[in-house]
């Protein structure tokens, strides 16, 4: 049998039109890590039968598949982790070799599902029905924009298809801005946070929908939607502590940027905005022979108010048409 790298797997991805419906890739997503793999719920039988033995025998209840995909955020690709996580299909618009993808949460609990098909040269696996769980967004120096992202499916079936990578945008820390504002109004006019490292978490909670009669779920349903994250910058003022102590509400806007790249008149671009922020965490670090730098951890919530999502803004810059 042929024997292989972890280099020549190849992943591919795509927007099911039916949930669990299968459909080819439609694009190849680059990984750094891919631990997607097959999973089961087992029920040992343990009886008495005039012997020390322990068990009798295991049965399989329910077949499943859950695991990571690790990757650098690419500015094509990320558009299909993005429908899965806010819950739908984006809306496209642009011209000229530019389009912006706006993608608007779904206040569901069926959010949209994606097949991901896994080729690593021994078979290739079709795993439809997946549905993120967790979503980690990570921008440091030293390195590329990436991100993790935690996948709940049905179990794999044998599948013929291929996909290919495309060419495609990358990020650095040049490219991430980050800014504070009273409200969604004032973040344009805002400065530029001088930040050493971002963290973005979105959590959807996702869990199998498992019935009596069959041996794997019928659906995978996200439930509570959560979004929170951790800024890293050097200490100089007060501002940050004080926000947590005085429990202030700020609006706060994400933007991952290629600036060596122009589409046709702008970068590519992902924005996130979120219009009712808290900070809950505040950590200053006074390393004796360091610049002392604090780290200060944010939540962000509905804004009843204003009717606002949790998150308001999420839109994706690129060369592609539509999804």
């Amino acid at each position: 049998m042929a024997k292989i790298i972890g280099r020549r797997v190849k992943l591919g991805v795509a927007m099911e039109s039916s949930r669990g419906v299968g459909v080819a890739p439609a694009m190849a997503i680059p990984f750094a890590g891919l631990t997607l793999m097959p999973k089961v719920d087992s029920i040992l039988v343990e009886n008495a039968l005039g012997q020390i033995a322990d068990t009798e025998d295991r049965l399989i209840e329910e077949k499943y598949a859950e695991g990571e995909i690790e990757a650098p955020l690419r500015d094509q690709t990320f558009a299909y982790i993005l429908a899965s996580l806010i819950g739908a299909s984006p809306s496209s618009s642009g011209s000229s070799g530019e389009f912006v993808h706006d993608f608007t949460l779904a206040n569901t609990n069926q959010h949209k599902s994606l097949t991901l098909t896994v080729i690593d040269g021994i078979q290739s696996e079709m795993l439809k029905l997946a549905m993120i769980n967790s979503l980690e967004i990570t921008a440091e120096l030293g390195g590329l924009v990436k991100y993790t992202a935690g996948f709940i499916s049905k179990v794999g079936v044998n599948t013929t298809a291929t996909a290919t990578p495309s060419v495609e945008n990358l990020f650095t820390k040049k490219g991430v801005q980050v800014k504070i504002a009273a409200n969604l109004a004032g973040l344009d006019a805002a400065s530029v946070l001088e930040l050493k490292s971002l963290t973005l978490t979105i959590n959807k909670n996702a869990e199998r929908d498992s019935v009596l009669g069959s041996e794997e779920p019928i659906d995978v349903l996200n439930k509570q939607f959560s979004v929170e994250g951790s800024l890293n910058l050097t200490l100089e003022s007060q501002a940050y502590r004080n926000y947590m102590l005085d429990n202030s509400k700020k609006a706060m806007r994400i933007d991952i940027i290629n600036p060596d790249v122009s589409l046709n008149t702008n970068n590519p671009r992902l924005r996130i905005e979120l219009p009712r922020v808290s900070f809950d965490g505040f950590e200053p670090d006074r390393s004796l022979e360091d610049i002392m730098k604090q780290t200060i951890n944010f939540k962000a919530h509905y804004d009843l108010t204003n009717s606002q999502d949790i998150i308001t803004t999420c839109s994706l810059r690129n060369g592609k048409t539509s999804y």
